[in-house]
């Protein structure tokens, strides 16, 4: 025998029973999502929960669980809520430090570098006081939070615009004049 019949009895409209079913066929809906719809759909066609749970690739707990999200929230229960994480070990500050002196030139700071990278950038924050210890990999990340990249900048070894101007291959004095709306 099976094994005795839950309480929780999986009902839905044929709204609900289409969009589950679009879940499970559609290729790039997450795998959990579909699990989770394929296991409602055997529910709700009569099967139990045990024999239901092991082919899905659940736990019967879980099936449990979900099937519970399902009948109190209905198919927004069966989306993945938000967790925590880890809280940040460094604060706002610190990325904003990162931040900024990834925007300067290293030379306006003293060193002698074309352009940053994230090993220097730590060293920069070390000397500067700012933190005892920093990673690469967290420099890294805060960078590409803010979606920066300040090794792939070029830096004109020339602190006069026009003069940068001038030397970009094929402009000559002539066009650079009437750019300047002489």
């Amino acid at each position: 025998m099976p094994g005795p019949l839950s309480a929780l009895q999986i009902s839905m409209s044929d709204q609900t029973r289409t969009l589950l079913h679009s879940w499970v066929r559609r290729p790039k809906t997450p795998s959990g999502l579909v699990r989770r719809a394929r296991a409602l759909l055997l529910l709700e066609q009569g099967s139990r929960y045990t024999p239901t749970a092991k082919p899905i690739g659940l736990t019967e707990r879980n099936l449990r669980k979900w099937a519970r999200r399902f009948l109190d929230q209905g198919v927004a229960g069966l989306r993945e809520q938000s967790r925590p994480g880890r809280a940040p070990v460094f604060s706002p500050q610190v990325a904003l430090s990162v931040v900024k002196l990834a925007c300067e030139r290293p030379d306006q700071v003293g060193r002698s570098l074309s352009h940053w990278n994230c090993s220097e950038l730590a060293r920069q924050l070390k000397a500067d006081g700012i933190v005892p210890s920093i990673s690469i990999e967290t420099i890294r990340g805060i960078l590409q939070s803010h979606k920066l990249k300040p090794w792939r900048s070029h830096l004109w070894l020339s602190r006069d615009p026009c003069l940068a101007i001038s030397s970009l291959p094929g402009k000559s004095s002539n066009s650079l004049n009437s750019t300047r709306g002489h």
